[in-house]
């Protein structure tokens, strides 16, 4: 019976060498197993020495990162990722001779015997480290599969902490785009260099693959290798060769969004422009709804940009400030109409008042449906306060759509 520990390591040779390779990993005898690792090991050498016959040849590592689960905290703009790492490189000092080991062609052996070395291992960096040094990977497993030939294949699963450049222009339907960077510090691009591994997961499939968990899909839209050189003083006319990841993750637009974030900024929209219709004998009861309204998108604006990082200015963040502008003049408005009718009441002189309640019938005879007063038709500071309502709202619908298309298109291609 296989133990747990013992079918996965199957499963990664398997996954990596082939089907043919199950038996030649597990049913090898146990003491000549030990015997060969004793050996290889005993016989290694300067676990820090480059593995190579000539010393100007560089190591050529494979590399590849399949992510399971991810997560971007908004706010921090902190990518936590866990996924599968792959690592694969030759080592001319763990070859033997299937034929002196019971035809043995692959066995597991661990890279470190507590705080010792016993093998060289390539050394990996993330560039976009959220954390400091190594921090930033954290492979779990520290056993490698080795073939007769030399070949080292490490797989494991890691965490990755990586800075991820948020951006929230068109925040809910916002696209984030991350970069990784595997990277070496410690060698140049002539002693150790990349290459992506394509064996399982192929360039097209790359960009196809997609990983959908809480509010974000993520999809790898490329895998490149490249040079870079760095500005040091010690490093001067050296390269190192990288890896790069290019990472899309799409917010994931579900009806909480529409209920917590959309539907508030409408109705408040519609509040304050049903201030401009109540009835003009009621502007103070005007004035004091208008600014109600105006405290209330204080409130969700302050809201909207808690849950959002302080280096991005969304569209929805400059819509709510400008309602709360046309909100505080709305209520000025209705403050200076209020104002006025206040103060035509308190100018009628006593003797007008008989002339004009004769006027006032007069003409409600002649005009039964119409209704007259002695008092100001009031100012047209309400209709340019309402004309620039709708048409601000109508200009901001339009870039808010013309963004999230645009958005939506990057998306697709």
């Amino acid at each position: 019976m296989f133990s747990t520990g013992r079918f996965i390591r199957v499963l990664l040779c398997a996954s990596f060498w082939g089907i043919e390779a199950l038996l030649l990993c597990e049913c090898a005898n146990d003491a000549v197993v030990r015997d060969l690792v004793q050996n290889l090991t005993r016989g290694y050498g300067f676990p820090y020495v480059r593995p190579v016959k000539n010393s100007s040849s560089p190591v050529a590592v494979g590399f590849r990162f399949t992510p399971i689960i991810s997560t971007l905290n908004d706010i921090e703009q902190e990518l936590k990722m866990r996924g599968m790492m792959a690592l694969t490189w030759e080592d001319h000092r763990l070859s033997w001779k299937p034929q002196e080991y019971d035809g043995i062609q692959i066995i597991n052996m661990p890279l470190k015997e507590g705080v010792k070395q016993l093998i060289w291992q390539p050394e990996l960096v993330l560039n976009e480290s959220f954390g400091s040094g190594y921090q930033s990977l954290h492979p779990e497993t520290m056993t490698v599969s080795v073939q007769f030939n030399g070949t080292v294949l490490w797989y494991s699963l890691a965490t990755i902490f990586s800075f991820c450049k948020v951006t929230v222009e068109s925040y809910p339907f916002d696209i984030q785009t991350c970069g990784l960077t595997f990277t070496t510090w410690m060698f140049n691009k002539n002693e150790q260099y990349f290459y992506p591994i394509y064996d399982l997961i192929t360039d097209e499939k790359y960009k196809k693959y997609e990983v959908k968990h809480g509010k974000w899909e993520l999809s790898i839209k490329s895998v490149t290798k490249g040079e870079a050189s760095y500005d040091c003083h010690t490093c001067a006319h050296t390269k190192q060769s990288f890896i790069l990841y290019v990472l899309q993750l799409r917010r994931s637009h579900n009806f909480l969004h529409f209920v917590t974030i959309l539907l508030p900024c409408l109705v408040m929209s519609l509040m304050t422009l049903l201030v401009m219709w109540l009835p003009r004998n009621s502007d103070s009861a005007a004035a004091g709804f208008g600014l109600t309204c105006v405290l209330t998108l204080f409130v969700f604006l302050t809201f909207l940009f808690s849950q959002l990082p302080s280096t991005g200015q969304p569209i929805l963040g400059a819509y709510i400030s400008w309602l709360i502008v046309e909100g505080v003049l709305i209520t000025i408005a209705a403050v200076y109409d209020a104002r006025i009718l206040q103060k035509a009441k308190n100018s009628l002189k006593e003797e007008f008042s008989g002339v004009c309640a004769n006027k006032v019938s007069e003409r409600s005879r002649l005009f039964p449906k119409e209704k007259s007063s002695c008092l100001p038709r009031g100012t047209n500071l309400r209709k340019v306060v309402l004309f620039v309502k709708l048409s601000t709202t109508f200009i901001f619908a339009i870039i808010f759509l013309l963004l999230i298309g645009n958005k939506i298109g990057e998306g697709l291609n």
